[in-house]
């Protein structure tokens, strides 16, 4: 009962803090440098995302509210944004891959991670769309489409705010890697 009562009544907050992360993630990467973008395919990526994240803080505090007719209409939005969503990851994969000549080892997990997120999410939001007249169930697979989510913004944190040893490595030449590692992993 404990966990209903979180998700029904706090989920609000916990997605407020997820699209802060996500802000912070992609702050310096796009963010700060929307008018470098080379594509519009980027823009309307970024659109179709950042609306869900706000569509999964707005409903759960529809629900606390108590103010159901305006989340049944947010979530029959949600019929034009998931497929919106769809079409613009796969329009910038496919814009993407054509632009390496040959693709390495990293731009096959990048893929394969694009590739698996989305179906994950499209899995989750069927659910979700499935159990629709079963509250807390359509709930916890609605949380769950946050979760393909999870590994592009942590992967940006980690990347800016900690970066890994190899980054450094050419300054510090002379110092074996083991003693490297166990610097950095000190710090």
């Amino acid at each position: 009962m404990k966990l209903e009562k979180a998700i029904f009544r706090q989920s609000h907050i916990y997605f407020v803090a997820f699209l802060l992360l996500a802000l912070a993630a992609f702050w310096y990467t796009y963010i700060v440098r929307i008018n470098e973008q080379e594509s519009y395919r980027m823009h309307l990526h970024g659109a179709m995302l950042f609306l869900w994240c706000i569509m999964l803080v707005i409903q759960p505090y529809l629900i606390r509210t108590g103010r159901k007719a305006l989340l049944r209409r947010i979530g029959w939005s949600s019929y034009v944004l998931v497929p919106m969503l769809l079409f613009t990851t796969v329009d910038l994969l496919r814009y993407r891959l054509p632009a390496a000549s040959k693709l390495g080892t990293m731009d096959y997990f990048a893929v394969a991670l694009v590739v698996n997120a989305l179906v994950a999410f499209l899995i989750f939001y069927g659910l979700a769309i499935y159990h629709r007249k079963k509250a807390t169930i359509h709930a916890r697979y609605m949380i769950c489409t946050a979760l393909p989510m999870v590994t592009p913004i942590t992967d940006r944190i980690q990347y800016i705010f900690f970066p890994p040893p190899y980054r450094i490595c050419h300054k510090l030449k002379a110092i074996p890697l083991l003693l490297l590692l166990a610097l950095y992993w000190l710090i």
